[in-house]
Protein backbone atom coordinates (compact mmCIF):
# COMPACT_ATOMS: atom_id res chain seq x y z
CA UNK A 1 0.00 0.00 0.00
CA UNK A 2 1.02 3.65 -0.21
CA UNK A 3 1.88 3.76 3.50
CA UNK A 4 4.57 1.09 3.02
CA UNK A 5 6.73 3.28 0.77
CA UNK A 6 9.51 5.30 2.27
CA UNK A 7 11.74 8.09 1.07
CA UNK A 8 15.46 7.69 1.76
CA UNK A 9 18.71 9.33 0.74
CA UNK A 10 22.41 8.52 0.84
CA UNK A 11 25.21 11.10 0.60
CA UNK A 12 27.51 10.09 -2.29
CA UNK A 13 29.61 13.26 -2.31
CA UNK A 14 32.68 11.29 -1.18
CA UNK A 15 32.68 9.65 -4.62
CA UNK A 16 32.38 12.89 -6.63
CA UNK A 17 36.05 13.05 -7.64
CA UNK A 18 36.49 9.35 -8.40
CA UNK A 19 35.02 9.46 -11.90
CA UNK A 20 32.89 6.52 -12.95
CA UNK A 21 30.92 5.00 -10.07
CA UNK A 22 28.59 2.02 -10.28
CA UNK A 23 25.62 1.88 -7.91
CA UNK A 24 23.88 -1.44 -7.21
CA UNK A 25 20.74 -2.24 -5.24
CA UNK A 26 20.57 -5.63 -3.55
CA UNK A 27 17.62 -7.15 -1.74
CA UNK A 28 18.63 -9.42 1.13
CA UNK A 29 15.36 -10.83 2.39
CA UNK A 30 16.00 -14.47 3.32
CA UNK A 31 13.40 -15.64 0.78
CA UNK A 32 11.01 -12.92 1.91
CA UNK A 33 9.04 -10.32 0.04
CA UNK A 34 10.13 -8.58 -3.13
CA UNK A 35 11.79 -5.20 -3.00
CA UNK A 36 10.23 -2.50 -5.14
CA UNK A 37 12.27 0.58 -6.11
CA UNK A 38 10.72 3.57 -7.80
CA UNK A 39 11.77 7.10 -8.81
CA UNK A 40 15.48 6.70 -8.10
CA UNK A 41 17.38 9.95 -8.46
CA UNK A 42 21.16 9.95 -8.31
CA UNK A 43 21.97 13.37 -6.87
CA UNK A 44 22.52 16.75 -8.36
CA UNK A 45 25.03 17.35 -11.09
CA UNK A 46 25.41 20.99 -10.05
CA UNK A 47 29.09 20.66 -9.13
CA UNK A 48 30.05 18.33 -11.97
CA UNK A 49 31.59 19.56 -15.21
CA UNK A 50 29.50 18.73 -18.24
CA UNK A 51 31.08 16.37 -20.73
CA UNK A 52 30.85 17.35 -24.39
CA UNK A 53 28.36 15.44 -26.51
CA UNK A 54 30.77 13.00 -28.15
CA UNK A 55 29.71 10.26 -30.53
CA UNK A 56 31.58 7.53 -32.33
CA UNK A 57 30.67 5.69 -35.49
CA UNK A 58 32.01 2.36 -36.68
CA UNK A 59 32.11 1.35 -40.33
CA UNK A 60 31.61 -0.82 -42.26
CA UNK A 61 28.85 -2.48 -40.30
CA UNK A 62 27.92 -5.27 -41.11
CA UNK A 63 31.32 -6.65 -42.12
CA UNK A 64 33.05 -9.93 -43.00
CA UNK A 65 35.78 -11.82 -41.12
CA UNK A 66 39.22 -10.33 -41.83
CA UNK A 67 37.79 -6.86 -42.58
CA UNK A 68 39.27 -3.68 -41.14
CA UNK A 69 37.14 -1.82 -38.60
CA UNK A 70 37.17 1.97 -38.88
CA UNK A 71 36.22 4.19 -35.94
CA UNK A 72 35.30 7.81 -36.40
CA UNK A 73 35.05 10.17 -33.43
CA UNK A 74 37.02 11.00 -30.27
CA UNK A 75 40.37 9.34 -29.54
CA UNK A 76 40.40 5.99 -27.80
CA UNK A 77 42.96 4.13 -25.71
CA UNK A 78 41.89 0.58 -26.48
CA UNK A 79 39.02 -1.44 -27.97
CA UNK A 80 37.52 -4.74 -26.84
CA UNK A 81 35.68 -7.07 -29.19
CA UNK A 82 33.19 -9.08 -27.10
CA UNK A 83 30.59 -11.71 -27.80
CA UNK A 84 27.05 -11.22 -26.48
CA UNK A 85 27.91 -13.21 -23.33
CA UNK A 86 30.56 -10.62 -22.42
CA UNK A 87 33.57 -12.81 -23.26
CA UNK A 88 36.47 -10.79 -24.70
CA UNK A 89 37.44 -12.14 -28.11
CA UNK A 90 40.18 -9.64 -28.93
CA UNK A 91 41.77 -6.52 -27.44
CA UNK A 92 43.16 -3.80 -29.66
CA UNK A 93 45.41 -1.05 -28.35
CA UNK A 94 45.39 2.44 -29.85
CA UNK A 95 48.31 1.70 -32.21
CA UNK A 96 47.17 -1.65 -33.63
CA UNK A 97 44.98 -1.66 -36.76
CA UNK A 98 41.53 -3.00 -35.97
CA UNK A 99 41.19 -6.11 -38.10
CA UNK A 100 38.42 -8.59 -37.44
CA UNK A 101 39.81 -12.11 -36.82
CA UNK A 102 39.54 -14.45 -39.83
CA UNK A 103 38.12 -17.27 -37.68
CA UNK A 104 35.23 -15.26 -36.21
CA UNK A 105 31.78 -16.73 -36.81
CA UNK A 106 28.80 -14.85 -38.23
CA UNK A 107 26.66 -13.15 -35.59
CA UNK A 108 26.30 -10.04 -33.46
CA UNK A 109 29.19 -8.81 -31.33
CA UNK A 110 29.89 -5.78 -29.16
CA UNK A 111 32.71 -3.36 -29.93
CA UNK A 112 33.56 -1.61 -26.66
CA UNK A 113 35.66 1.50 -27.32
CA UNK A 114 37.46 2.94 -24.27
CA UNK A 115 38.63 6.55 -24.20
CA UNK A 116 39.67 8.94 -21.41
CA UNK A 117 36.17 10.41 -20.95
CA UNK A 118 33.92 8.12 -22.99
CA UNK A 119 33.20 4.40 -23.31
CA UNK A 120 31.13 3.48 -26.37
CA UNK A 121 29.35 0.15 -26.84
CA UNK A 122 28.55 -0.40 -30.50
CA UNK A 123 26.86 -3.55 -31.87
CA UNK A 124 28.89 -5.10 -34.66
CA UNK A 125 27.29 -7.52 -37.14
CA UNK A 126 29.53 -10.12 -38.77
CA UNK A 127 28.32 -11.85 -41.95
CA UNK A 128 29.95 -14.64 -43.98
Amino acid sequence: SGSEWRRDSVDLSAFAQIGLVQIAFRNIGDWGNCLYLDNIQIGSMAQQTELPNEKRTVYPNPLCPGSNINIQGPEFEYVLLRDLNGKTIKKYDGATPLELPEEIKAGTYLLQIHGKTLISNIPLIVVQ
